[in-house]
């Protein structure tokens, strides 16, 4: 598509008219017909001798990537701060004749670029630390009518909640209408735990349970782990229950109403399987009263201290939160401490008095070359970080050249075009802009080398268009 202005100004026996053409995406917009362009020609030449007419050129071409540049890491050893940089050098100057002996020196560009130095710092290990803290989860179950009144009290002592859950609950449930199965420690380790041997990473396994009963898992494995009804060999699986992922410590209860049996797994880890079978007559949920019990599970952990007082201090906050209970009706004996947790605390990061470098080496060469690069690199015991196809300069030099020479017979024709039709004729070239600004809506045109490289990324030319556009005032005359 293409856009002609003409614009006529006369002083002194002088016209200039300027004409824009673009090729890439401005539309066509003209306000007047040929033929009153070339009756401004004729009046402005019955005065004046001579006009000019600037006249917009354009070309351009597809160019293909020729070259590859690949990033190079050198990381060398960590040492002190007086060798760091000698030696970082004479390892970089390694890795630079390795690629140099591979390709050939004139085979290949290679700049070396910054290079970073920083200090090392220990990863914060317990050595030498005196200092530990105790944790464990400790799950508190209650109904909805008491749980704000009891969540507040504990909030107020210092206690916090890890995660909480609701079930529902046959109402008048005994002792016998509920069995607790643990996940053992250690089962979510490999798929050839002792548990899995044993088939008791779900304990007890296999249960046998009347209709009605709530079962409860708890976790006592450090991973999270999941309770899926199915087994992972089925199409579709935690159809009857699921209960998410279960950290550990926490807790997750099912009631099962109908009689059958009942397999189920960890989805996190398929070799955790269970199977529970349930006898007696079918019941419904709709047949049974039941109420929402909701299930707290609160952390008791210490401050840091020495390991007797650490110890010392966990069975305070254990009386503590036992006492709260006892108060607001949940005796201990309703409850179960999971395991408890002692772990020495980490001392903070240090910094060594050793420096590692390390420097990024570009080279550019053609993509034949690529194998022996990355044998030559890994040989030089280097590490490739990054690897792109780009265009070459050269590549683009001679593009310019083409582009360029096709953009001025362009704007020769753009102007040939305009005034062929008032009888005149192109005298001379007074003036020739290359590349001057231009809108394009088509993408980002970024200079480089002489030419515009049209591409949607400005960091990487990945259409390969280039373009050379000129503006190019005309002398016209009869």
């Amino acid at each position: 598509m293409k856009r002609r202005q003409a614009i006529l100004a006369s002083s002194l026996g002088s016209v200039v008219i300027v004409a824009l053409l673009t090729f890439f995406v401005i539309p066509w917009h003209l306000s007047y017909s040929a033929e009153d362009v070339s009756n401004v020609f004729r009046n402005a030449l019955s005065s004046s001798g001579t006009a000019t007419i600037t006249v917009t050129g354009e070309s351009s071409m597809r160019i293909e990537p020729d070259q590859i540049t690949i990033d190079v890491s050198v990381q060398g050893a960590p040492t002190d701060v007086n060798n760091i940089v000698s030696n970082q050098n004479e390892y970089v100057k390694k890795v630079v004749n390795a690629i140099n002996s591979a390709v050939g020196q004139d085979n290949a560009s290679i700049k070396v670029s910054q290079t970073s130095i920083n200090p090392l710092y220990s990863s914060g290990n317990p050595i030498g630390s005196t200092l530990f803290i105790a944790s464990s989860s400790y799950p508190v179950k209650t109904d909805f009518i008491h749980f704000s009144d009891i969540a507040s009290k504990l909030a107020n002592a210092g206690f916090r909640m890890d995660s909480l859950t609701v079930t529902e609950v046959p109402v008048n449930a005994s002792k016998a209408d509920s069995v607790d199965i643990s996940i053992t420690t250690g089962s979510g380790s490999s798929a050839t735990a002792d548990c899995v041997v044993a088939n008791n990473c779900f304990t007890p396994n296999p249960l046998n349970v009347s209709s009605g009963t709530t079962v409860t898992w708890t976790n006592k494995d450090g991973p999270a782990h999941t309770v899926t009804s199915g087994s992972p060999a089925d199409s579709q699986t935690g159809t009857i229950f699921d209960s998410g992922l279960i950290k550990s410590g926490a807790t997750f209860s099912y009631t099962l109403y109908n009689t059958g049996t009942y397999n189920y797994y960890c989805a996190v880890h398929p070799w955790m399987t269970g199977t529970i079978t349930v006898t007696g007559d079918n019941l419904t949920p709709d047949k049974q009263e039941t109420k929402s019990q909701v299930t707290m599970n609160l952390v008791i952990d210490t401050k840091p201290d020495t390991l007797q007082n650490t110890a010392n201090a966990y069975q305070a906050r254990l009386a503590t939160l036992t006492k709260i209970l006892d108060e607001n009706g949940i005796p201990s004996s309703d409850t179960k401490q999971n395991q408890v947790n002692f772990n020495q605390v980490y001392t903070n990061p240090v910094q060594y008095s050793s420096f590692s470098a390390n420097t990024d080496v570009i080279v550019k060469t053609d993509p034949r070359n690529l194998d022996k690069i990355v044998n030559a690199t890994k040989d030089a015991k280097a590490n490739i970080s990054s690897i792109s196809f780009s265009v070459s300069d050269s590549a683009i030099d001679s593009a310019r050249k083409q582009l360029t020479q096709n953009a001025l017979e362009d704007a020769t024709k753009n102007a040939q075009n305009i005034i062929e039709q008032s009888g005149l004729q192109i005298k001379g070239i007074k003036k020739i802009e290359i590349n001057p600004t231009i809108s394009n809506q088509a993408g980002n045109a970024i200079p480089y080398n002489g030419v515009r490289i049209i591409t949607s990324d400005p960091f990487y030319y990945a259409t390969g268009q280039t373009a050379v556009s000129v503006n190019v005032e005309f002398e016209v005359g009869k």
